[in-house]
């Protein structure tokens, strides 16, 4: 069995091969572990469309409504730890936008519970006016098993994106806000 990177073997193949490897033997039983702690696992997708805004804040040019979608698949529970964008032209990256933890924690999507889903949408503030593509790059940590992993979005991942006059405003001057399902109007 061939794992790529960020692969995490879970307590449940290990039960697995742990039982495959004793059958057949008709000794004593000895008594059987019960299974550590479930590993998270964590799907990230698109949720639609882009929502391209002019920005309500003079430094800033554009504001992008990122809708995405976190699910947790095998019943273990996460921390979100951080939202990366970064604005690419002709290949070549021309900005780059992180939050951390902190900001995340505020908005109260940062814990991933077990077999749930969010679908958050995030708001970010740029300058960058001429792209034609993203990534977007989330960073979670799995709560029972301490271990670190991310997942990418890009650009051709969601529906399109559409133009809204609407000026959008982030609070307290940030570039950064997340909000739940639907506008940020």
């Amino acid at each position: 069995m061939s794992m790529g990177s960020g692969s995490v073997m879970t307590p449940t193949v290990l039960l697995a091969a742990s039982v495959l490897s004793s059958c057949g033997d008709s000794g004593s039983s000895s008594p059987t572990q019960p299974a550590g702690p479930t590993a998270a696992g964590i799907l990230v997708t698109a949720n639609g469309t882009i929502v391209v805004h002019p920005s309500a804040e003079p430094g800033f040019g554009v504001a992008l409504e990122i809708p995405i979608q976190i699910r947790e698949t095998l019943g273990g529970s996460a921390t979100w730890n951080f939202f990366a964008i970064s604005w690419f032209f002709n290949g070549r990256q021309v900005e780059r936008n992180q939050v951390g933890p902190n900001d995340i924690r505020a908005t109260g999507f940062a814990d991933i519970g077990p077999n749930s889903t969010a679908s958050p949408v995030v708001l970010v503030r740029t300058n960058v006016d001429d792209f034609d593509d993203l990534d977007i790059l989330l960073g979670f940590t799995d709560t029972n098993t301490g271990a670190s992993f991310q997942r990418m979005l890009s650009l051709e991942d969601f529906e399109g994106s559409i133009l809204d006059l609407t000026p959008a405003l982030l609070p307290n001057g940030s570039e950064f806000r997340i909000i739940g399902s639907g506008g940020s109007r």
